[in-house]
């Protein structure tokens, strides 16, 4: 009895050191989640104001600890608009972290916009086969399609469908990828596997494979689709009024069609796809005058739409302004090898993620055919840690 009591005495010991050491590891995570589920701005700074100073003690620990300390409070700092006083770790210290303390850190330099070392801690977390690889394959698809690393987002959801086969949420994922790169032979697969995989009835998806089926021609399946919504779901076509007007377009009703096109443009004038959609329209009847004019709307609208300089080459040519004709062609082809230079740069940032100068010429390149959006998103990407500049 005594050597049993000796023994428990002696675990009992031994596990109050150990929650004496893992408590401020413990107390750090729990303020880091804290961060997340900030409703306002104030609430998180808050969190992150003790998640600080949590961090500040644990990095005062030796070894390990003192290294995740180190790696947390130089992720929170900006959340917690401190000065920074400790440096993120060497990559060879940050190897003996867990992985739980990487997916945290990495998702607090995500929203503070380093990406570099956000990206870097989730390939350190990939390497890795244990229980948080699910979590880690889920937040490496959030911050590599933000770094416009597509084909890896591609192959972790291909990871994940795996995993979670009956889950259409990485199908979702899977179609934005391919629809920003016009991959419509791609984006209506993966549409349709969200589609069948969806517990109940997503409408609005069903709209987005409609949408697809347009884009390859298949107006039979698209038309299944537009009539299960309009019986269903009959509001719903008319906020997707261009899926609409595409399908009618390819079914030959035009008329219906052009209805359809004067309403939006009533409510919004400058509609890019409306205005294409209302030229290719009037290119078919033969009203030339009226669609250069609409086309150039178009131009002026959206700078970087190469189909509209292509419809005003072929609308002068056929009035016999062979000069101006030349002009719009010609302006054609420049959009289009800016497209293909465009392209070859996305695939040379997905090689090399953290190579800013490619960022920053894809950044010039879409701002020079008046993409600003697209700009916009390679210009975050292009901005190094803020904390090494």
């Amino acid at each position: 009895m005594a050597t049993l009591l000796i023994v428990a005495t002696c675990l009992t010991l031994r596990f109050s050191s150990f929650a004496a050491e893992v408590s401020p590891l413990a107390s750090v995570r729990d303020a880091a989640k804290e961060v997340f589920a900030a409703g306002t701005a104030e609430d998180r700074y808050l969190a992150a104001t003790a998640c600080l100073l949590r961090a500040n003690e644990l990095a005062a620990m030796p070894e390990v600890l003192g290294i995740t300390g180190a790696l947390y409070h130089a992720a929170v700092t900006p959340l917690a608009m401190a000065e920074r006083e400790l440096d993120i770790p060497r990559p060879d210290a940050v190897m003996q972290v867990a992985t739980e303390d990487l997916l945290l850190i990495s998702r607090l330099l995500f929203n503070t916009q380093r990406f570099e070392p956000a990206d870097q801690l989730i390939e350190l977390a990939l390497q890795r086969q244990d229980d948080f690889r699910e979590e880690a394959l889920r937040l490496a698809v959030t911050i590599r399609f933000d770094l416009g690393r597509d084909q890896d987002v591609l192959q972790h959801c291909d990871e994940l469908i795996a995993m979670k086969p009956d889950e259409p949420e990485f199908y979702r994922v899977q179609m934005m990828v391919h629809r920003n790169h016009g991959r419509w032979d791609n984006f209506v697969p993966a549409a349709e596997k969200a589609v069948k995989l969806f517990p109940g009835t997503d409408w609005p998806l069903l709209v987005e494979l409609a949408d697809g089926y347009t884009h390859l021609g298949r107006s039979k399946d698209a038309r299944r689709i537009v009539d299960l919504i309009q019986r269903n779901q009959p509001g719903l076509m008319q906020r997707a009024p261009i899926v609409h007007v595409r399908l009618l377009m390819q079914e030959g009703k035009m008329k219906r069609a052009e209805e359809i096109l004067e309403h939006v443009l009533s409510k919004l004038p400058e509609d890019d796809e409306a205005l294409l959609l209302k030229g290719k329209m009037l290119v078919a009847k033969g009203e030339f005058r009226k669609a250069i004019d609409n086309f150039e709307t178009v131009v002026r609208v959206m700078p970087s739409e190469e189909q509209a300089y292509y419809q005003l080459g072929q609308a002068h040519a056929r009035l016999g302004d062979q000069k101006i004709a030349e002009s719009y062609l010609a302006k054609h082809r420049e959009l289009l090898d800016a497209k293909v230079r465009l392209f070859k740069l996305e695939q040379q940032a997905a090689r090399e993620p953290y190579n800013t100068e490619v960022r920053s010429e894809l950044v010039a390149e879409y701002r020079s055919i008046g993409l600003d959006e697209l700009a916009d998103f390679w210009a975050r990407s292009a901005v190094a840690d803020p904390e090494t500049e």
